[in-house]
C-alpha cells in the first residue's frame, strides 16, 4: 500500500480537539535512520529542525487510534522495562484526562525549553493520501507537516494481521 508511512518522531505531546478527534505532535525525523535516544539528543530537536534533519508533524487520528501507537510507544519505551503496572496506569490516567478534559494536552516535553523527555515512536502507519502527495507535501517545507489517519486503520489489526 502507497499510504503506509514510516513515522520516526519524538513524540511532544497529545491533545484532544473534540469530536474524537486526537492528535499527536512532534519532531519527526523522516530523513533518518534512527532517533535521538539520550536525553542530550533529544533535547536538541530544534537543532535538528533548523538543520532539516527533522520537521514538525501533527498526525490527527480517533482516540482509540492515537491511544494504540502512544501505547505501542511506551511498551517500546527503554525507560518504561520493568514498569509494567505502572506504564499501563500511566496511560489509562493519560487517556482519561484526555477524553475528559475539553481540549485537554498532555505534553512529554516543553517545547520552549526542551528536558529531553520527549517520547520516541518509530511505527508505520496509513494515512489519507498517497506517498507521492505526501512526499510533495514534506518538500514544500510546510512549518508542520500535517496528517491524518485512515480513519478504518488500527495499529494493532496491522500487527496481527486481524480484519
Amino acid at each position: 500500500m502507497d499510504n503506509q508511512v514510516p513515522i520516526g518522531m519524538l513524540v511532544t505531546s497529545i491533545k484532544n480537539h473534540g469530536n474524537d478527534l486526537f492528535e499527536i505532535f512532534g519532531f519527526w525525523y523522516y530523513k533518518e535512520l534512527g532517533l535521538p535516544a539520550t536525553k542530550q539528543e533529544k533535547k536538541g530537536f530544534f537543532g535538528d529542525l533548523m538543520t532539516e534533519r527533522c520537521c514538525q508533524v501533527s498526525i490527527k487520528g480517533s482516540s482509540r487510534q492515537v491511544e494504540e501507537i502512544i501505547s505501542f510507544a511506551y511498551v517500546n519505551f527503554p525507560e518504561s522495562a520493568g514498569e509494567e503496572k505502572e506504564t499501563q496506569n500511566k496511560i489509562i490516567s493519560m487517556f482519561n484526562l484526555l477524553r475528559n478534559t475539553p481540549n485537554g494536552f498532555y505534553p512529554f516535553d516543553d517545547l520552549m525549553d526542551p528536558k529531553g523527555t520527549a517520547l520516541p515512536l518509530d511505527i508505520t502507519v496509513r494515512v489519507d493520501e498517497d506517498f507521492n502527495s505526501l512526499k510533495k507535501k514534506i518538500l514544500s517545507k510546510p512549518d508542520v507537516v500535517e496528517l491524518r489517519i485512515e480513519r478504518e486503520w488500527s495499529l494493532l489489526k496491522d500487527m496481527f494481521n486481524l480484519e
